[in-house]
């Protein structure tokens, strides 16, 4: 199993012993460590979709099966859902996938880039806020400019029927359709992982990814190099190498990626 790390100096190692760690889409390592130690565990918390480390889906059975393991327990289940959260779908990754945790916490894309989070839950969860039995305070808590920012991205998402969610996911698939054809062109063997809102490429010969140590064992100098002149040619792709789309994006602007991305791996080839 993973050990447990301090992501930075200062925090104490004692709360590292609060925490087990388990790699993500392996229910079988999960039904073991709930057998032995389930009396000890009041939370589970996964991102439903891991976005950041090779936008990994989860595989078949798998958040089934946690659900299903924790409600037995009476244990807690939260989704971080801060990259999910209406990037994926209006109701998360919870609503496209269809398992509902017992938390779910939401930020970035919820109020179209201002500054907005929010934790949803059960009602005998959220209650315990609304009677002051768990502490839920913060001088900028349910600020004004950022709810109703937080509900006009809502009213422009549910339009016509979820018109937005079509729009960005014709235009995603025609970006990652087009980046595969690309590689293709130039001998890379790339092939884009995720959803049209949110992806990563990885290398075709490689079967999908599951988890987190099969995406870091991916050879990091092509991804490197390839974001890195990228930028510099002007598209901007997170240092992790995650592509977001939105709905400000235009097919104009797939257009112009295209051909910034043809150029570059054209660059890189000349350059071997």
């Amino acid at each position: 199993n993973p050990c447990n790390v301090a992501q930075t100096p200062g925090q104490s190692p004692r709360a590292l012993e609060d925490i087990i760690t388990l790699p993500w889409n392996r229910l079988d390592l999960f039904e073991s460590v709930m057998r032995e130690r389930k009396h000890e565990i009041a939370g589970v918390v996964m991102e439903p979709i891991n976005c950041n480390t090779g936008a990994i889906f989860p595989v078949s059975g798998y958040l089934e099966g946690v659900r299903k393991i924790t409600r037995r327990h009476g244990i807690v289940l939260i989704f971080d859902e801060v990259i999910t959260g209406f990037r994926v779908a209006l109701g998360g990754a919870q609503g496209l996938l269809g398992v509902v945790p017992d938390i779910a916490i939401f930020a970035k894309a919820l109020a179209a880039g201002f500054p907005l989070a929010a934790i949803a839950g059960r009602n005998e969860i959220m209650e315990l806020l609304q009677s002051r039995q768990v502490m839920h305070g913060g001088t900028y808590n349910a600020n004004v400019v950022s709810v109703a920012a937080g509900l006009a991205t809502i009213e422009v998402l549910e339009a016509n029927d979820g018109e937005a969610y079509r729009q960005m996911k014709a235009i995603g698939e025609r970006l990652m359709a087009g980046l595969k054809n690309l590689s293709d062109k130039h001998g890379y063997g790339l092939i884009a992982q995720g959803t049209p809102t949110v992806f990563h490429l990885r290398p075709d010969s490689v079967d999908r990814i599951t988890n987190y140590r099969q995406f870091v064992a991916l050879d990091s100098g092509f991804r490197n190099r390839f974001y890195a002149m990228l930028q510099s040619a002007g598209t901007r792709v997170t240092a992790r190498g995650t592509w977001f789309l939105s709905t400000a994006h235009s097919d104009d602007d797939v257009d112009e990626t295209l051909e910034q991305a043809d150029f570059v791996m054209r660059k890189m080839k000349d350059e071997k």
